[in-house]
């Protein structure tokens, strides 16, 4: 037992030095920080981009949506989506299975009602994204269905600021 002890303990000690010697150096850079994207809740976002005369980019989504949680971790977290969305967009998360009254803009509506307005009497599924041109002032919603990627999101934000500016 005594002879094994010896060579077992020091393959031990070798297999944890070379751990050690192969582990990664950690760099003296700073890791790049992203800016944040600005998230509000439908009634203070809706205000805010009537106020400052953005567009209202109205995310719809629900705990059970698993292409919802994709556009979340890699479209929404994507840099240029988070630049062109917090200088253009006014940015929302709206659960249309949480129930809540809403009122803005005159108007005071369900949940469910919110969700049939902005789809002009169609709901689409989820993650849908209804970018309200001006609030305040027109009720044109334009409406993006599905999981998108940040390319395609950003060809997107595009078609809708142009539609804005026409």
């Amino acid at each position: 037992m005594k002879k094994f002890a010896f060579p077992l303990l020091f393959a031990a000690a070798a297999a944890l030095a070379s751990f050690t010697v192969m582990a990664p150096k950690h760099s003296s850079k700073k890791p790049v920080q992203t800016p944040a994207l600005a998230w509000f809740d439908f009634e203070s976002g809706y205000e805010k981009a009537a106020k400052e005369g953005k567009i209202l980019l109205v995310d719809a989504y629900t705990d059970w949506c698993g292409w919802c949680k994709v556009m979340d971790r890699n479209t929404y977290t994507n840099a240029q989506i988070i630049e062109t969305l917090n200088a253009n967009f006014v940015a929302v998360k709206f659960n249309p299975e949480k129930a809540k009254t809403f009122k803005f803009g005159g108007k005071t509506m369900s949940n469910d009602e919110l969700l049939l307005w902005l789809g002009r009497g169609k709901s689409y599924g989820y993650p849908t994204s209804y970018f309200w041109t001006n609030p305040g002032k027109g009720e044109s919603v334009l409406v993006s269905v599905g999981y998108e990627d940040p390319a395609k999101f950003a060809e997107t934000l595009q078609t809708v600021l142009k539609r804005k500016g026409s």
